[in-house]
């Protein structure tokens, strides 16, 4: 500056030189909505983070039963097996299968009773967790057994092609009464 007798006068500001604008400052509330929406999805971020690495429901220890839960299990399943299988036994000895013209009236009837008979005792083993693996891997067999023969008799499957699965039905049904001995 230069020094005048009227005091100083300011030095020009040369042409190319532009004063700083001035920039328009968001609202105060425009500011903490900001601030409120990025911590908020902070926080989901972070929840979905704990989400994606907590154990997944199968991979929970498994329950422990007590001895009263598993006996009450194990007779469930065991009387439903026997339930099955007097119904299978009562459709296959029907006195009306003598009489001529009543065959395919048993078969339908021995088919309602298989297929019944292996989702009854399918929904006793789910409805009985605390039950022994001991007789519910035999039973689940025999289910899957009773389904298999049902729907190849339903298919007219060949007689040679049923014949296994009626064996395994006798083998698996021998093993679920083994494991089920004095359930009672």
């Amino acid at each position: 500056m230069s020094q005048l007798p009227y005091g100083p006068v300011p030095t020009p500001t040369p042409p190319w030189v532009q004063p700083n604008p001035v920039v328009p400052q968001p609202p105060t509330w425009l500011k903490a909505a900001i601030a409120g929406l990025s911590a908020l999805s902070l926080l989901a971020l972070g929840l979905a983070a704990a989400a994606w690495f907590r154990a997944a429901p199968g991979n929970a220890a498994e329950k422990v039963y007590s001895q009263q839960e598993q006996a009450t299990a194990r007779e469930a399943v065991c009387s439903a097996k026997d339930a099955v299988t007097a119904a299978l036994s009562a459709a296959t000895k029907q006195p009306e299968a003598k009489e001529p013209g009543n065959t395919l009236l048993v078969a339908v009837n021995i088919r309602l009773a298989e297929y019944a008979g292996a989702d009854y005792l399918a929904q006793q083993i789910a409805a009985h967790p605390a039950a022994p693996r001991s007789v519910t891997d035999p039973a689940g067999g025999l289910v899957d057994a009773l389904r298999r023969l049902a729907m190849g008799q339903l298919g007219d499957a060949p007689r040679d092609t049923l014949q296994p699965i009626t064996g395994e039905i006798g083998s698996l049904t021998d093993s679920v009464t083994k494991a089920c001995e004095g359930h009672t």
